[in-house]
């Protein structure tokens, strides 16, 4: 009968079951296990990328300090060295690349003593 509301022919309503697990206890293992396994790779990604920059930014500051240092050693060694019309630094520039030189000096010699000492603790 068209139009009647039929009792047996019309869909159930879907019973709720109470808080089944969508998977088995395996199931939830592996994804927790994948789940911990794609965490580790993203922070190890970032700490590859951060340990890139580091690098790369050492070497930059080496060679930017070995090109300076070597500029400065030069300007000395010419002076001190070349015939004394090639001498265009005076007393207190000449004191100021001194002091330069042996403070960078210094500073890198206690830096490498510095890292030696934490490899032998």
């Amino acid at each position: 009968m068209v139009g009647k509301f039929d009792e047996q022919n019309s869909p159930k309503p879907q019973e709720d079951t109470p808080n089944e697990p969508d998977g088995t206890d395996e199931e939830r293992q592996f994804l927790n296990r994948k789940s911990v396994e794609n965490e580790f790779r993203r922070k190890e990604g970032i700490l590859d990328v951060l340990h890139w920059v580091r690098l790369v930014g050492t070497i930059i500051f080496a060679f930017v300090a070995l090109a300076l240092g070597s500029l400065f050693s030069a300007a000395i060694a010419v002076h001190y060295l070349g015939p004394d019309e090639w001498g265009w630094l005076s007393e207190s520039q000449l004191e100021d690349l001194k002091t330069f030189s042996a403070g960078a000096t210094g500073a890198g010699l206690l830096m490498y003593i510095r890292d030696k000492i934490k490899t032998l603790w």
